[in-house]
């Protein structure tokens, strides 16, 4: 069993990571698969968020949306080399 985490304070160290489900693609419709980002709080072992990617972007504006509607600050983020991008 996992515990939760009643003050998002205590949560230092959060890992995100962007998947597709398998068998979620339609070839004959020529859709994607359903893709998702997740949230863990690390050493809790919960997940904090969990959303599904819209199909016009990607994980990035995704992320950096969680992180501000959870009040995620002053944490240590694991994430994806996909999220070093800079704009240009």
């Amino acid at each position: 069993m996992c515990p939760v985490v009643s003050n998002i304070d205590k949560v230092k160290h959060i890992a995100s990571d962007g998947k597709t489900m398998c068998g979620a693609r339609d070839f004959q419709k020529e859709e994607k698969g359903v893709q998702f980002l997740n949230l863990f709080a690390v050493n809790e072992k919960i997940i904090l968020a969990h959303e599904v990617i819209n199909e016009k972007t990607n994980e990035i504006p995704l992320f950096q949306k969680l992180i501000g509607e959870l009040g995620l600050s002053d944490k240590i983020f694991t994430a994806d080399a996909l999220h070093c991008q800079k704009k240009l």
